[in-house]
């Protein structure tokens, strides 16, 4: 696939600034990936938004959209994206329409050529009673929901979000990333989102890039992030006392470890998970009510970025 974003040795220092907030991060986007960036406070994640739409400039390195320099060609790159920051960039004292004029002007079309695609978004979003009130009137998830419609008006080739859900209640979030499903199916938009909500990340980013104090510590499927702190495990509780010898016998012909270990509980974690609960149930076979319960559970994408940037 063609590259969507690239970045080489990228630095960005801001004047003042006891550090770097952007540390010498090099990576690559594919066109049609979703991608998020994970981090903690101050890791970088904003900064590196701004740097992919051209709105600071490096310290150093470079940063490719499409081929082009959103810094320096600002007008030609920014033609092919679309961003959501997390405050919110209109005019407060105007209205909603207007506001929504204001974004189809700066896309170089006019009302006349935008008003279907307009028309569609404001109902999608449910701002159809909004759109003559004044701007600083509506609640915050509506501001989010006219913020959003406005960076749409035109479909981009990269979209990117910075806290996209901050304000939304359910049905907006739901709302938002079932149009963004529809955008990367009809369009192959490349997707950029940085989120402090795990579970969005996890179930709309097939990639996930987590910064740690301006570096990238792990840039991996999120699915690798989760199996290397430890995957599935197996829980499996006895209605009485087991001895650990056997347990242990039994983990080992499947290649499981023994992550903890009581009197009545056990958890297992490793790749045949199936078949040492298999062989546990025939071994246990005919000893009434030996095991209580098995439940397979998977480690956390939060948990894992917990312990991910505890470690680096």
């Amino acid at each position: 696939m063609p590259e969507a974003v690239a970045v080489s040795q990228l630095v960005k220092r801001y004047r003042g600034a006891a550090g770097n907030s952007i540390d010498d991060i090099s990576a690559t986007l594919e066109e049609g990936q979703s991608v998020g960036l994970l981090g903690p406070n101050g890791a970088g994640k904003t900064t590196l938004v701004k740097l992919l739409c051209g709105v600071t400039r490096p310290t150093s390195g470079t940063v490719r959209v499409f081929g082009g320099d959103p810094f320096t060609d600002a007008s030609g790159t920014k033609r092919s994206l679309a961003v959501v920051h997390q405050s919110s960039p209109m005019d407060m004292m105007l209205s909603v329409r207007d506001n929504i004029k204001i974004a189809v002007a700066f896309r170089g079309l006019t009302w006349r050529q935008a008003r279907g695609r307009v028309t569609e978004l404001v109902d999608e979003f449910n701002l159809g009673s909004c759109m003559d009130k004044v701007a600083f009137t509506l609640s915050g998830g509506q501001q989010r929901r006219v913020q959003i419609v406005r960076s749409l008006v035109v479909a981009p080739r990269l979209f990117l979000l910075d806290e996209p859900s901050i304000g939304l209640d359910p049905t907006g979030r739901r709302r938002l990333w079932d149009h963004l499903g529809r955008l990367r199916a009809e369009h192959g938009v490349t997707l950029v989102l940085t989120s402090h909500n795990m579970d969005e990340i996890e179930q709309n980013c097939s990639q996930v890039i987590v910064l740690k104090e301006g570096r990238i510590i792990r840039n991996a499927p999120h699915g690798d992030i989760t199996a290397e702190f430890g995957g599935t495990s197996a829980v499996v509780t006895f209605a009485e006392e087991v001895g650990p010898d056997e347990l242990r016998e039994i983990a080992g012909t499947h290649g499981v470890a023994l992550k903890s270990l009581d009197r009545i509980r056990i958890e297992v974690i490793g790749d045949d998970l199936e078949g040492f609960v298999s062989t546990l149930l025939k071994y246990w076979a005919g000893r009434a009510g030996a095991i209580r319960s098995i439940a397979f559970s998977c480690v956390s994408l939060e948990e894992a970025f917990i312990r991910l940037t505890e470690r680096a």
